[in-house]
Order: C-alpha cells, then structure tokens, then sequence
C-alpha cells in the first residue's frame, strides 16, 4: 500500500450518518501520504502502598504510541479533525498492517497557507493490561450472556403481510417479533389486538425495550435458526456469515460474533472434520477486515464455521456455510 489508510466508523448512528445497517457497517476512509516512523510507548500504573511503604501494584496498562505531522488541505483537516468523535477506528500502515486504533487526537499546528495547514496526529494500538495479583475485591466478574426464556415467534420486516396485516395472517395475539424498519434497525414488538364495542378489532405493535442487555433472542422461524444480541437500542444479528470473498490466492471470510468476544474460524472438506484457520482475532475485526482462509484447493467444497467466546465465556458455533473454491 502507498497510503496510511485510516477506517473509522461508530457503534451507534452520528451526525445524520447511518451507521448501524445489520451486516453491512458503514465507514468512512481517508488515505495520507505519511510515514508513521518510529513508535513509542506510555505505561501506566495505578496502585497503593502497604505498610512498609512498598508499592502494591493494581494495575498496569501499556500503550504502542504513534505520532506523525504532515501538511494538509483545510477539507482534509475538516475530515481528519473529526475522527476523535468516532468509537471504531482502524489504521492500515503502508506495510499493509492494520490495527485499531485508541485515543486518536487531532492537533493544528499552524496555518502554512489560507487553505493549507501543519497538522500533528497522534493515536495508540495494542494495549495491554496486567491487575494486579488475587485482587479479589477489584475482581468484576461478568455473567456469560444466554438466551431469554420468553419466546419469539419470528424475524420480519416492516414490508412483511405479518407486520402490515397481522388479523388476516391470523397473527397469535400476545405473541413478540423482531421487526426490521426502513433503516435496517431491528426492533422487539408485541402484537396485541383491541376490540372496540362495535367489534372493530385493531392490531397494535408495542415497542419492548429490555433493561438487561445480556439477554441474547435465540429462535428458529423459516427453518432459520436466528441469534441476536441486544446493545440498549436495538437488536443486532450474530452467529453468521456477512460474505465469502474468493481473491484467487485465499477466501476472506466476514462474519458477525457477539462485540467484545473473540472469533476462531474453522474449515473442512467433508462437513465432519475441521481444523483451525489462522489464528485468533477479535470480534470487530473479524466483521470488517475478516480472516484469510488460504492453501485452499481449487474445485473443492469447502465448509466453514466459528467459535465464539470471550475470558470466561463460550458462546459455541455460528452456523455453517459452504464455498466451491474457484
């Protein structure tokens, strides 16, 4: 690659941007003709000291550091200023290394012309973090996510029959459904029905907002079996393939696993036995810049699924898809 490239999207929708469509997020990208030179580190350490005056150790995070300053044209500079405002961002060097970047800062230097200015950028990868040891009461343990126990009877959209004439499709009253809107949100509901004294019967659909977002919605409709996860706001799909790229040399594979989990893909040739491809990569990366599936055959039938899990956490397989290698 030529160019530092720089990926950055949100979690939620900003500025009028719609970031959220399900499978397919949307991004923007600025390429820059900067060199990242030398890196460097930050180490931070937190903790308290015990009665002889010796430092406990708490916690201790590490920083890789990158900084760079370039020249740029004042529409450039209204882009790049604006990436601290982002939540996902990803930063492709010109070794064709891609990173997600943290704590990206954006800092004028001075204006070299009326419309040219010297810009300084600033952004950190990999950190690492060490707590300190058998710190029982700084220890947060965090609940593994499972299916709700309520049903749900089906995933629609907002153009389906079943959402726009739920009487004549004989909808069960009382049952709930993901509805997907205009905008590719999705969204619980549950269909009521009214009757009026004059027996006009009316259909309503009430939004259910839950207050616990580990609730996972785990269903079959259509032969499907579906998995979502909750983020407060809406309902989001998992457990699946987003795209099977086939590039001659490899197939990318893309796919949705629950945020903050890490992924493991598996292949194989018979549907039986698989194997590991690659190594470990976590959840956000997997959906955007996926894993390279490569010494594939051509002409043969490949199957593919992942594992999902988190620290203490195992959240099985996605569902299994299939590929003619080209």
């Amino acid at each position: 690659m030529d160019y530092l490239k720089i990926k950055y999207g949100n979690t939620c929708d900003l500025g009028g941007t719609i970031f959220t469509v399900p499978n397919n997020p949307f991004f923007y990208v600025i390429y820059l003709d900067v060199d990242l030179g030398v890196n460097s580190y930050e180490i931070l350490q937190e903790g308290r000291e015990d009665g002889a005056k010796n430092f406990i150790q708490d916690l201790t995070k590490v920083w890789k550091k990158y900084t760079f300053t370039t020249v740029m044209s004042e529409f450039i500079y209204d882009a790049v200023s604006n990436i601290p405002l982002y939540d996902t961002i990803f930063v492709t060097t010109k070794l064709d290394e891609t990173n997600r970047a943290y704590n990206f800062k954006v800092n004028l230097n001075d204006w070299v012309t009326e419309n040219v200015c010297s810009v300084t950028v600033e952004f950190t990868i990999d950190y690492s973090i060490k707590y300190g040891c058998c710190s029982n009461e700084r220890l947060v343990y965090t609940p593994c996510r499972t299916c709700s126990t309520f049903t749900v009877s089906g995933f629609i959209q907002y153009t389906d029959a079943i959402y726009t004439d739920p009487i004549g499709e004989d909808i069960v009253n009382g049952t709930y459904w993901l509805i997907m809107d205009k905008f590719g949100k999705v969204s619980l509901y549950q269909y009521t029905v009214t009757i009026r004294k004059s027996n006009v019967v009316t259909p309503v659909w009430t939004l259910v907002t839950l207050k616990d977002n580990s609730t996972l919605l785990c269903f079959t409709y259509l032969t499907v079996n579906w998995k979502f996860y909750f983020d407060g706001y809406y309902w989001y799909h998992y457990s699946d393939f987003n795209s099977l790229t086939d590039t001659g040399t490899q197939i990318l594979v893309r796919g949705a696993s629950l945020p903050n989990t890490w992924v493991q893909l598996y292949k194989s040739t018979d549907g039986i036995t698989y194997t590991a491809v690659s190594g470990v990569t976590r959840s956000d990366v997997f959906a955007v810049s996926g894993i390279a599936a490569t010494g594939l055959t051509s002409g043969l039938i490949y199957y593919f699924k992942f594992l999902m899990y988190d620290n203490n956490c195992s959240y099985g397989y996605s569902s299994i898809t299939t590929v003619v290698k080209l």
